[in-house]
């Protein structure tokens, strides 16, 4: 092999540890509004004897409140969020590769 498959190996490898890594940490980072949504029924069931007013502070807050990581209040990051932002990705690289390969074929066609 020479020096410059390998280096393009190295980078292949590096950019797909790197999109691998910022996908499970905008992942965990939108979990944590499901995380809250779950826990919820559990502080309902809690023992009356160690209630305290924590807990009904906890309570309240994941009731009343939306708990989610946010971008400076413009958008709360959570599942379905993700699911459109990569649904978006996706559809576009498709048309990308569409009118690529459109483009292509035209350009490479000889008139008789």
């Amino acid at each position: 092999m020479s020096d410059t498959s390998l280096e393009q190996i190295y980078y292949l490898l590096s950019f797909t540890w790197l999109c691998i890594r910022t996908s499970l940490v905008v992942l965990s980072a939108a979990d944590v509004n499901v995380c809250s949504k779950d826990s919820l029924p559990y502080l309902f069931e809690y023992n009356t004897q160690t209630y305290n007013l924590e807990i009904d502070r906890l309570q309240y807050q994941l009731r009343k409140d939306f708990v989610a990581l946010s971008g400076m209040g413009f958008f709360f990051l959570t599942k379905s969020l993700l699911l459109q932002m990569g649904g978006a990705v996706v559809t576009y690289e498709l048309v990308l590769i569409q009118f690529d390969s459109t483009d292509y074929n035209l350009t490479n066609t000889t008139a008789y």
